[in-house]
């Protein structure tokens, strides 16, 4: 995600689906088959409209594309991978369009035209029709006897004529999924009543309060108000799960936590994604549900484990390069440096992500397994050789947890606070050597983390037994509130709005997403 190599590969945003074993979605992106999308962004009397953002998602990868319109209102993207696309374009003073179930095949090249409404007004457009699979398909069906429709008459082919569009203008209304607690325990028996909701420091009109148990609303409440319907909702309780490691040692306690999670927190509708320090997996439900628990654990783990030692190849080799004594200086320094550079934090990816997590319906978790990351250094080095194999690693918090919040992700980090064997995986002779001492690399990170899972409504435990941080911020996770509140003057100005939950005259404890942008 965020934080060294491995996790840099999940912010280049689900790029691979390796097919490994019977979880795995077979279907692997060929980088020598890319498609393009152009067209046009007007407003309702056909004038061009420049500097729009167009943003188009992968709907299975999360890998997002941009570009702005020109100053005639043209736009184009390609190098596009084939897949399952949706495609947003904003601009301000418009509402924004939304058009999902995109499919752009092998070598297509396809026509999208966008008209944006006044500001306030939100279009969403689902294409039903789905794009033709490649040019070699229309070579090799008779239906089309030879012809390739990717030519400059592209938007007349037949599966564009055929979509039927769906235009729907949604009310501004906010939801936010809230937790309260007494001690540890969840509270369960409030009402719509108990419950107040600020906007930027002002009350709210609170206009529906849902209990959410797993994936089962247990009850429904709505203001009591003579004369007037209340405003029914369809909450999306589905969840969609990504399992993160952020890990330089596989240690067997992970058996234990995955364990927990297939046989007690994952469920029949759910969604999966393993991402390990190697490569990130689409879990397929159907052998979610095939496979035994046991054996969906055991698969699971294997793959942490394999990868986990392929993934740290490269950083353990670095380190017992800097320890072996018959390293020459100047080479030895140069490996430190590379020690060094394999700590990463893409924030730009890290906010992609964000933004495709935003489009998936249902609630979402991330559990993230994290362990401290060092190099070993020499108890005798000088500052200013110290310093500089400091990483600086800067990026704007604030932001980030912004972008996590408004997209309604419940990050729940699990901070490995004791490690079996060595923190680097090196010989423990060597790891206690008396002449080397660790140079932590993570502290930074470490509190970027902790605040993000605070400020999304996530849990931070720390603890050397994983199984225990994870069944404990599974349990603090399963039950909620979604509350439905309409803002009060709402103007679409892109800023991001804060959100605060209390109870009336209780002194719970109250998680909740922090805000949202409105846009």
């Amino acid at each position: 995600m965020i934080y060294s190599k491995n996790i840099k590969k999940l912010f280049l945003c689900f790029i691979l689906v390796v097919s490994t074993c019977l979880l795995i979605d077979g279907r692997a992106f060929a980088q020598t088959t890319l498609a393009t999308l152009e067209g046009t962004v007007a407003d309702e009397e056909g004038a061009a409209l420049p500097g729009a953002n167009v943003k188009v998602t992968n709907m299975e990868t999360g890998y997002v594309y941009s570009s702005l319109t020109g100053e005639d209102g043209s736009y184009i993207i390609s190098d596009i991978q084939p897949g399952r696309y949706e495609c947003k374009v904003n601009l301000s003073g418009f509402g924004t369009q939304i058009r999902r179930g995109m499919t752009t095949a092998v070598g297509a090249k396809l026509k999208i035209d966008f008209s944006l409404r006044p500001e306030a007004v939100e279009q969403q457009v689902m294409v039903v029709a789905e794009a033709l699979d490649s040019p070699n398909y229309f070579v090799n069906n008779a239906k089309y006897k030879g012809e390739d429709p990717h030519k400059d008459e592209w938007e007349k082919a037949p599966h564009l004529a055929a979509q039927e569009l769906q235009h729907k203008v949604v009310a501004i209304n906010v939801e936010v999924p809230v937790r309260v607690f007494r001690g540890n325990t969840f509270v369960d028996n409030l009402t719509i009543n108990d419950f107040e909701v600020y906007e930027d420091g002002k009350l709210q009109e609170i206009v529906a309060v849902y209990l959410v148990k797993k994936t089962l609303i247990e009850r429904e409440e709505f203001p009591e108000e003579k004369g007037k319907k209340a405003e029914k909702f369809t909450p999306q309780v589905t969840r969609n799960f990504v399992l993160l490691f952020e890990v330089t040692d596989y240690l067997p306690k992970i058996k234990d936590a995955l364990d927990y999670f297939c046989k007690n927190v994952i469920m029949r509708g759910d969604t999966l994604k393993l991402v390990t320090p190697l490569k990130t997996y689409n879990i397929k439900e159907e052998n979610m549900e095939k496979l035994p628990k046991e054996k969906f654990a055991e698969l699971l783990n294997e793959k942490v484990r394999i990868d986990t030692i392929k993934g740290n190849a490269e950083f353990k080799s670095l380190i017992r390069e800097v320890l072996d004594p018959l390293t020459p200086p100047d080479l030895r320094m140069d490996f430190y440096r590379r020690l060094r550079d394999y700590i990463q934090f893409d924030e730009r990816k890290l906010l992609e992500f964000a933004e495709y997590m935003k489009s998936l319906e249902g609630q979402k978790h991330i559990f993230l397994f994290f362990q401290k990351q060092g190099i070993p250094i020499s108890k005798d080095m000088d500052f200013f050789t110290r310093a500089e194999l400091m990483k600086d690693i800067s990026f704007d918090e604030n932001k980030i947890r912004e972008a996590l919040s408004d997209s309604s992700i419940s990050i729940h980090f699990l901070y490995i606070t004791k490690e079996e064997g060595s923190a680097t995986g090196i010989s423990e002779m060597e790891s206690r050597s008396e002449s080397y001492e660790m140079l932590d690399q993570s502290a930074q990170i470490f509190d970027a983390f902790k605040k993000m899972a605070q400020v999304t409504g996530g849990v931070a435990e720390s603890s050397a037994n994983i199984s225990f941080s994870m069944k404990k911020a599974a349990q603090a996770s399963e039950n909620y509130y979604l509350l439905y509140y309409r803002p009060v003057n709402y103007i679409t100005d892109g800023k991001f709005k804060k959100i605060q939950v209390k109870v009336k005259n209780q002194n719970y404890r109250i998680i909740c997403r922090s805000g949202y942008f409105a846009n």
